[in-house]
């Protein structure tokens, strides 16, 4: 024996020894634990490739073993195969599966070593069953690489088995060919598991060339079967299918029938058999009506019928075959239409209505689409006669769902053709079910007809809706209180459109005494009221409306106002009605919800806009007087109101286009603004003096300053504020209404930080010309004040004002107001006159007809004029120097210029002759000189008039006559 051989009997006695010990361990493989996993499969991997090399090296060169190994080894190979087949049948984790899939791998080549150390036909056929058997075994997991080995030594040995039964002495010929069908299932199955299918192809041509698969075991063709169908599956799952992969499908699912057929009469033993059976052919049947080949369609559906006659899949099969058939025709033949009822009504009565009437249900309603009377009469035929009402209590209620659901929503039928077969319909549920129908039930049918009926409404089909609204009332339905009385409200909206408005009443009496008080039914009894000119009984019904449990009454009083609009004797009611909920103590706002805040708010708008629709603008006194103490109640209300929900944060009040928004308050304010300015225009006292539409207008403004605001609508809510303070204060000082020295400094303080807000306002571009105005009109109140105040220290300060010098209409409008108040001292009208005329003198626009005009008031003083002549005489010299050196000026041939230079000039010697008289010398002689000096404006002859008068006064009175000059 030489050393090769040494060395291989040592690694057979290793591999019998190693064969034993993993029988063992096989064995009790519930004992096996992940380490002992490891360290079995490391040394197969090291054993596999040695006994690869071995059986190898045998073919080749001579090596052998004695005969008791030889059967030691083949015996522990046996034993160890079959622990592995045992093994594999329990269920493991993944783990010890891959592990004996591996060892069976290593026995088979165990078995082709014996094979290689003695060769015979039977121990070839044996080799190829483990091959056979490990690619079955291998089908499920990722055993690619061994796969191809196991592939590659079957195809070698196959036609060795194949050459040796084919003498005329081989044996085993019918086992060969029945192991060569199943060697080549098996390769089938396996390439078409992996999508291989050009392989799988191959495999199945040879299978084709044989006839007898009845060779094979059933759980084996069984098994091939659901390979297709898993694979056929996966090709047409899809949601859209190429036809390419349909037709492998279809050519899968073929092979898989003849696979089925040549084993019919022995398949129908396994358990699983109709299963698969009846998935591969519907399966085909779909592929084949994809394919549009409906003949073989129709042969297989008509298969599935004969075999699975009660299978809803089969009629399901028949429908969709039908329509597939008439897939052009629009609308569907009759025929059809006919067809696919006679299918329906053969399932109804074939299948098992409580396992199935969820797909049942699906089938009458695609009838539906095509004919909603086939639908109905098959529907009636399951519900008629294939359920117990009382048995198929929840089934028949799902039924009730469907003729409902079918009937409502149909397209075509009439809308009193769908009411009438729905009555009809509730008639027989009523008469067919001792017990009321579930809530469940009610809950869905109501709102279907809920739908249809609002739907109807809308589109003002108001009669068509009154049937869909009644439906929802029917006995049958029994629908709990709320509900009903949401039914006959709307019942009612339909009959009001209608003006049927006993019917409303009749509505109305049949209601809950609970469904009577509430907010809605009140609101369509008002409106009905309305309607009918029951004015009395419908303020009596508004009364009644106000109460501190409607939380939806902003709602509510929305309707109501849209129905009084054309019922004015309504409205003044209605404004009351609303100031009386809105200030009741018992309303909690913080229980209002935001929606009702927003309907309240629109309501005072709208019943502001309602009371200044009725003014007649050529009687606004009289419209005033009716309803001015109404409006300043809707409008202090407003503004509490909308304080109230600022303060509540139950609303956000939007500074841009929100539900209330800033703009809304603006309104508010404008119509408080408008309102005052018609007040003043009256001439009746009780709303001339009355400040309460511009205080409410302030309030409103400052309720908007509040808030963020764009520098746009900033500047305009300043400019109001200014023109309301303005309009509030002046009118106060022209009508003198209660000066009072407190509410003089409350003026003087709004006016400064108005004035304050104008001035800065001015120094923007664009917006000065408003704000300037304001600014101007500011000024002009606030020197009012000082006048009313006489605080001459304050009127010096506002004379100061740079708009003052700048602006000649102020300082003209200043000397207006000045001269208009006849209760200011002498001393500081004096003071204050002298004032005006110097910053007068100074300003190039002031005309001289004014400042003519303002010395004639200055000098009317005498008394003071006496105490200040050196004052008077000042100013009357720069008066005259302005004059002088205006070479614009024509005294001559201006007729009232010259008027006023004469009085001027007569008005200087009389006070030269009067202080003459009084002996004041020096103050006669400086009258007497402005009197010349004014003369010369109207030429030499005039001054020459005045000196010669001059002459005689001063020779009569002892005065140096040279003391004036000519």
């Amino acid at each position: 024996m030489n050393e090769s051989n040494c060395n291989f009997q040592e690694s057979v006695s290793e591999i019998i020894d190693y064969t034993n010990w993993l029988t063992n361990e096989i064995t009790t493989t519930s004992k096996l634990e992940q380490k002992n996993l490891t360290s079995i499969e490391d040394k197969l991997d090291l054993l596999i490739p040695m006994v690869e090399k071995y059986d190898q090296s045998i073919r080749i060169t001579m090596l052998s073993i004695d005969d008791d190994k030889m059967y030691l080894l083949e015996n522990n190979v046996s034993n160890l195969w079959n622990s592995i087949s045992i093994g594999l049948k329990v269920d493991h984790n993944a783990s010890l599966q891959r592990l004996l899939c591996k060892c069976k791998f290593f026995a088979t080549l165990l078995f082709s070593l014996i094979e290689a150390l003695s060769s015979s036909t039977e121990h070839k056929i044996r080799i190829l069953k483990c091959y056979v058997s490990c690619i079955k075994t291998f089908l499920d997991g990722n055993f690619t690489e061994v796969l191809t080995k196991v592939q590659e030594k079957s195809e070698l040995l196959l036609p060795l088995v194949e050459e040796v039964c084919k003498t005329p002495e081989g044996k085993n010929k019918d086992s060969v060919k029945k192991l060569k069908i199943e060697y080549f299932l098996v390769n089938f199955q396996f390439n078409l598991a992996n999508d291989k299918f050009e392989a799988a192809a191959f495999y199945q041509s040879k299978l084709n060339t044989f006839k007898d698969c009845c060779l094979v075991d059933e759980q084996s063709i069984i098994e091939i079967c659901r390979t297709i169908y898993n694979t056929s599956l996966e090709l047409t799952d899809k949601e859209h299918i190429n036809m390419e992969d349909a037709n492998r499908a279809i050519s899968l699912l073929n092979t898989a029938v003849q696979f089925i057929d040549s084993k019919m009469g022995t398949l129908t033993a396994i358990e699983s058999y109709n299963e698969v059976n009846y998935l591969v052919l519907c399966l085909l049947s779909k592929c084949l009506l994809e394919t549009k080949q409906f003949v073989a369609a129709k042969e297989v559906i008509d298969k599935l019928q004969s075999l699975f006659p009660d299978k809803i899949n089969t009629f399901k099969l028949v429908l969709q075959w039908i329509d597939f058939q008439n897939s052009t025709e629009e609308p569907p033949k009759l025929t059809t239409i006919e067809l696919r009822e006679k299918t329906i009504m053969k399932m109804i009565m074939s299948v098992n209505i409580k396992e199935n009437l969820d797909e049942l249900i699906t089938c009458i309603n695609s009838q539906g689409k095509y004919a909603l009377d086939s639908a109905l009469r098959c529907l009636d035929n399951l519900f008629l006669n294939r359920m117990d009402p009382e048995k198929d209590y929840k089934l028949l209620e799902k039924l009730i769902l469907v003729k409902v659901f079918l009937i409502s929503q149909n397209k075509t039928l009439e809308n009193i053709s769908k009411i009438k077969k729905l009555d009809e319909f509730f008639d027989v549920c009523n008469k067919m079910f001792t017990s009321k129908l579930s809530s469940s039930t009610t809950q869905t049918v109501v709102p279907l007809l809920w739908s249809v009926g609002k739907q109807l409404y809308k589109k003002k089909k108001y009669l068509d809706s009154i049937g869909w609204f009644e439906l929802g009332l029917h006995e049958v339905l029994s629908i709990i209180c709320d509900t009903r009385a949401k039914f006959q409200r709307a019942l009612q909206l339909s009959h009001f459109e209608l003006g049927n408005y006993g019917k409303i009443s009749e509505i109305y009496e049949a209601m809950s005494e609970k469904d009577k008080n509430h907010s809605l039914s009140k609101l369509i009894l008002f409106k009905t009221l309305v309607r009918q000119k029951k004015i009395e009984r419908a303020i009596e019904v508004l009364n009644t409306i106000n109460s501190k449990n409607c939380l939806n009454y902003g709602e509510i009083l929305l309707y109501c106002i849209e129905e009084v609009k054309k019922t004015t004797e309504l409205i003044v009611p209605l404004i009351n009605n609303l100031l009386t909920f809105i200030n009741l103590e018992s309303v909690s706002f913080e229980n209002l919800k935001p929606d009702s805040i927003v309907s309240i708010a629109s309501v005072l708008r709208y019943s502001i806009q309602m009371l200044l629709t009725l003014n007649d603008e050529e009687n606004v006194e009289e419209w005033l007087m009716d309803y001015a103490g109404l409006l300043k109640d809707l409008l202090t209300t407003s503004i509490n109101f909308f304080t109230k929900i600022q303060t509540l944060k139950k609303i956000s009040i939007n500074t841009g286009h929100g539900s209330i928004n800033v703009y809304e308050l603006e309104w508010f304010a404008a119509i408080c603004y408008n309102l005052q300015t018609k007040c003043f225009g009256v001439m009746d006292i009780k709303l001339c003096n009355h400040l309460m539409y511009v205080d409410i207008a302030i309030q409103f403004l400052q309720l908007i300053r509040t808030y963020e605001l764009s520098a746009a609508f900033t500047e305009d809510i300043n400019f109001w504020y200014s023109r309301c303070i303005i309009l509030k204060c002046s009118y106060i000082l022209d009508k003198k209404i209660n000066l009072s020295p407190k509410l003089l400094n409350e003026m003087n303080n709004s006016l400064s930080e108005s004035l304050e807000e104008c001035r800065n306002m001015c120094l923007k571009d664009n917006k000065t010309q408003r704000f300037n105005k304001s600014t101007l009109d500011i000024i002009l109140i606030l020197f009012q004040c000082s006048l009313q105040e006489k605080d001459e220290k304050n009127i010096a300060n506002i004379l100061e004002f740079p708009e003052v010098s700048l602006n000649t209409e102020l300082l003209k409008n200043i000397m207006e107001v000045l001269i208009s108040n006849k209760k200011i001292s002498d001393n500081i009208l004096f003071s204050v006159c002298l004032r005006i005329i110097s910053k007068g003198l100074c300003d190039s626009k002031m005309n001289e007809t004014d400042l003519f005009a303002w010395f004639r008031y200055l000098l009317s003083t005498d008394t003071v004029v006496n105490e200040k002549t050196d004052a008077c005489l000042k100013l009357l010299d720069t008066f005259h120097e302005r004059l002088k050196s205006d070479e614009n000026i024509d005294f001559v041939s201006s007729h009232s210029l010259k008027k006023d230079i004469d009085w001027l000039v007569i008005f200087c010697w009389n006070k030269c002759v009067e202080d003459a008289i009084n002996g004041s010398e020096t103050s006669s002689v400086l009258w007497c000189q402005k009197s010349i000096l004014f003369a010369k404006l109207g030429g030499l002859e005039e001054a020459e008039k005045i000196f010669s008068l001059w002459s005689s006064l001063a020779e009569a009175a002892g005065i140096q006559k040279n003391s004036v000059l000519l």
